[in-house]
């Protein structure tokens, strides 16, 4: 690459925030990244350039790391060829950290177009280095390794999902890939990450080979959500929907699977593959399995390059004899989700809205471009787009959706189409940037993206002044120890809006501490303070109220304003108990519980649900107890 980059973790060891600028010497002056303020007693992952070395060989060249404060840091650098398995950074725009992953470069060159892409996804502990080192060098493609921002991260969900979708983009940036060949593949925890893109992403690949892998949490390891009859714990059972692949099990049609599976695992049972096996047999139509006899969850039987358990030659054969169907091609599409902000999209239809949150959502469409005909049937769906280049455009399009004919819509010059469901059926409409659509569709968790921002109060008392600042400090220290990344943290009193476009913002407090409170969320319909929390129409009164809560950024279409807040002090301190930064635990727009929760459980979680697809409360899907 032409550009390479490093990354260290400063820590502050002293009681007061300091200033670090880290540099390196590119012999033409020195390259300075922008100052950045740790908190006191702290660390902050920070970026550096490093010099591009010339070499003849690999092996590996010294260097060393200057931080403004005096300090260096003597540095070994290990170098590769391009024939070598290596790692290769890029900037992540979940929160603009530096993120590596590793590459197994094929063993020939080829021209744009001509080699397969296998992204593989690795197990529990396990870095993406190793991953990658556990193939052999394909002729035929190259294979990259992502990281899930961690070894263990997010299982492959949440931010270790997005973390997957940049390296697949980076890496066919970098190697220009057939796009008819790109495959997915994963070992273990990756083999639930290969499952879980394979169902959410199903355009992308085509063919995916969970290896010894688990489905979701509620078959491996008991991490499941209990039937109830409980109004709140239906909902939030509703919102941990997006983590489960038999939600949406009928994406696997659109690509090839091959199975791989030791029947001697004790880490990942082989029942967990064979029930998959048989789920899958009442309508897949191109399905392979290969139980490895005594094979455990890691084995390698041969002394050929690659661990059989991932580097199974009749794995790469099935990879091989597929090829990805492209938009123009998909004559049918069958698409599920459960979110449109953790998969919307699929070949030629994005479902831009729900009319049920966290509930299935279904399409099922044909395309005729001679025809300039689009038919079908949805479930839950109330707002879609369809992109439909292939088309010609000098034509209107016939939509035939549900039992109800609409003639002579006309295509975008964008190739778009976008229709809404009324009461009085389906309508020609435009997607609004003000409302919920992918890139900004709500739950708590995806206000952690668009370069986040933490922002603590300082308008408050004293003791709500230091929970706000230690709490965002704590949260920091968690996405840097979880998640690999590095945020900015800044006092209410240093936030400008322009300073800081289009990034999302993390909010820690309440109206009454939280000075820059109503330059984000002034025109919130849920309102938080000492009181409690208001409502519209009402008022949830305490002051042990703990409050998540996510709402539309009102200067920026994209940037969304996460609020992590308490009623009182009680409250604030009670949010400790929300463990966001964990795979499987999902929060719906808005989250109010009291501190009864801490002992008697869900019967303390007085409020939950999800804002209407306006934003609004108008028409909101909400629960108070």
């Amino acid at each position: 690459s032409s550009e390479l980059w490093g990354a260290a973790v400063v820590i502050n060891s002293s009681q007061e925030p300091q200033t670090v600028t880290l540099s390196a010497d590119l012999g033409e002056g020195k390259n300075t990244s922008s100052p950045s303020v740790i908190p006191p007693l702290s660390s902050r992952k920070l970026a550096f350039p490093i010099p591009r070395p010339t070499l003849a060989e690999s092996g590996s060249t010294k260097g060393s790391l200057k931080l403004s404060t005096g300090a260096s840091i003597d540095l070994n650098i290990r170098t590769r060829t391009a024939r070598q398995m290596h790692k290769r950074t890029f900037f992540s725009k979940i929160d603009n950290s530096l993120q590596y992953f590793a590459v197994q470069p094929s063993s020939q060159d080829h021209e744009a177009g001509e080699s397969a892409l296998f992204l593989s996804v690795h197990g529990a502990s396990v870095e993406a280095t190793n991953q990658a080192g556990a193939y052999g060098s394909k002729s035929w493609g190259t294979l990259a390794a992502a990281t899930n921002r961690r070894p263990y991260g997010f299982d492959w969900e949440d931010w270790g999902q997005q973390d997957a979708l940049e390296v697949l983009a980076e890496a066919k940036r970098i190697y220009q890939p057939d796009e008819q060949r790109i495959y997915l593949t994963g070992h273990s925890m990756g083999g639930h990450g290969t499952w879980y893109l394979g169902s959410m992403h199903p355009d992308q690949w085509a063919a995916i080979a969970p290896c010894a892998g688990w489905v979701h949490f509620g078959l491996y390891g008991g991490g499941g959500v209990d039937a109830s009859d409980d109004p709140i714990e239906t909902l939030l059972a509703r919102a941990y929907n997006v983590s489960n692949p038999l939600k949406v099990i009928r994406n696997y049609k659109q690509h090839g699977i091959y199975v791989l599976h030791g029947d001697a695992d004790r880490t990942v049972p082989i029942s967990l593959a064979r029930d998959m096996r048989e789920k899958l047999g009442e309508f897949h139509k191109d399905l392979d399995f290969h139980e490895e006899p005594g094979g455990g969850h890691w084995y390698d039987m041969t002394d050929d390059p690659g661990a059989d358990c991932v580097d199974y030659p009749p794995l790469f054969q099935f990879f091989a004899r597929h090829r990805r169907t492209m938009p123009a091609e998909a004559k049918n599409v069958e698409f599920w989700t459960c979110s449109p902000s953790v998969a919307s999209q699929n070949q030629w239809v994005e479902v831009q809205q729900q009319g049920i949150a966290g509930a299935p959502s279904m399409v099922n469409l044909e395309q005729s471009a001679p025809l300039s005909r689009v038919k079908g049937e949805t479930k839950n769906v109330t707002l879609m787009t369809f992109t439909l280049n292939h088309f010609d455009k000098s034509r209107s399009l016939k939509l035939v959706l549900d039992g109800q004919t609409i003639e002579d819509l006309p295509i975008g010059a964008d190739g778009k189409v976008t229709v809404r469901k009324t009461g009085a059926g389906w309508v020609a409409d435009q997607a609004k940037t003000s409302d919920k659509y992918p890139a900004r569709n709500g739950w708590f968790k995806k206000a952690f993206d668009n370069n986040f921002v933490f922002v603590y109060a300082t308008g408050g008392t004293d003791e709500e002044n230091a929970w706000s600042y230690a709490k965002a400090r704590f949260d920091s220290q968690a996405w840097w120890y979880r998640g690999n990344g590095d945020v900015e943290i800044i006092a209410d009193r240093d936030f400008r809006l322009a300073d800081f476009r289009d990034q999302s913002v993390i909010v820690y407090g309440n109206s009454d501490t939280v000075t820059c409170w109503d330059a984000l969320l002034k025109d919130s319909p849920v309102q938080i303070d000492r009181k409690g929390v208001h409502l519209p129409t009402d008022r949830i009164g305490g002051d042990d109220l703990a409050v998540l809560m996510v709402r539309p950024r009102p200067d920026s279409d994209t940037a969304q304003v996460g609020v992590v807040s308490g009623s009182g002090v009680k409250g604030q301190k009670l949010t400790m108990a929300f463990n966001y930064f964990l795979a499987g635990v999902h929060f719906p727009d808005l989250f109010v519980a009291d501190s009864s929760m801490l002992i008697e459980g869900s019967s303390g979680v007085r409020m939950a649900g999800w804002f209407a697809n306006d934003w609004s409360m108008n028409g909101a899907d909400m629960v108070r107890r």
